[in-house]
């Protein structure tokens, strides 16, 4: 075997003028063997392959040319079966069959489906009832237990100061402009169920938060990133999110809790979502408060 190259060479030298050589590689045997070491693929240190088609190209030099032609020809024709073959087997099990296409090219085929198959496949289909995302295109139908998220946009904003909401008119007159006057923190309010009426200090802060509304898997966004982040021109991970969610500003993905969704999955996916809004600014508040 690490002699093999070295005759190969050997015989390509003896068969560009030795009649006897020729003679004796004319044996159908001695032709099947090198052909089939042509097929084999040629490393740095052996190079099987190439001495092989070396000394069968030199054969045909001397005169062999239609011998070694119909050698390849019929292994062409051989493996070219296979393969259609193959592809036949394949549409078959899928209810599909090839027929003959308007071309007029050897290849020059359509694939016709079955109408069973083809009931087959429609019925087979689930549509998406619910929040897609913009990457894979697909939901909780068909990827189920993945958690789906919406990309927005948080920064840490200062709390208003407010006073503490009691009944009666002198309470009303020593309330805050912003606690009597605004629409959206109207005296008396919820805020002060929550603890945000009189005790809220002047250096508390909260993070506020807005959407686009564009959903996407939490992994299509990390395969999307890591991705980005390879190519020739790096994008960082915001960078391109920003062009997933309609060319608008994103910082942080919210998830969303899915049905299929399970509950230590989710809590991980609320987890980053928080510290993607700390790293806007630190709030020292809780949670619920924020």
């Amino acid at each position: 075997r690490p002699a093999l190259p070295f005759v190969l060479q050997l015989l390509g030298s003896l068969a560009r003028t030795h009649a006897g050589t020729q003679q004796l590689l004319l044996a159908p045997e001695v032709m099947g063997t090198i052909h089939a070491l042509e097929q084999h693929s040629s490393s740095a240190s052996k190079a099987i392959g190439t001495w092989a088609e070396a000394l069968l190209e030199a054969m045909r030099d001397a005169g062999l040319a239609a011998t070694v032609d119909r050698l390849r020809q019929s292994t062409q024709a051989s493996k070219r079966k296979a393969a259609l073959d193959q592809r036949q087997r394949i549409l078959s099990s899928m209810g599909m069959s090839a027929a003959a296409g308007d071309g007029k090219g050897p290849g020059s085929k359509r694939v016709v489906v079955s109408a069973a198959a083809t009931a087959a496949l429609i019925g087979d289909l689930q549509e998406e009832v619910g929040h897609v995302c913009v990457v894979c295109g697909e939901g909780e139908a068909y990827r189920p237990g993945e958690t789906l998220g919406v990309y927005v946009f948080t920064k840490r904003v200062p709390l208003p100061s407010l006073c503490e909401p009691c009944g009666g008119a002198a309470s009303a007159a020593h309330a805050s402009p912003v606690s009597r006057g605004s629409p959206f923190l109207p005296y008396g309010s919820a805020l002060g169920s929550l603890g945000l009426g009189g005790a809220v200090a002047p250096s508390e802060a909260c993070h506020t938060t807005v959407s686009h509304f564009n959903t996407i898997h939490v992994r299509c966004h990390r395969e999307a990133a890591t991705a980005e982040r390879s190519l020739k021109q790096p994008k960082q991970e915001w960078e391109g999110a920003t062009l997933r969610n309609s060319r608008t500003r994103a910082n942080a993905l919210l998830p969303f809790w899915g049905a299929t969704v399970g509950e230590e999955a989710y809590g991980a996916c609320v987890e980053q979502f928080w510290a993607q809004a700390q790293s806007t600014g630190r709030a020292d508040a809780p949670r619920p408060k924020l």
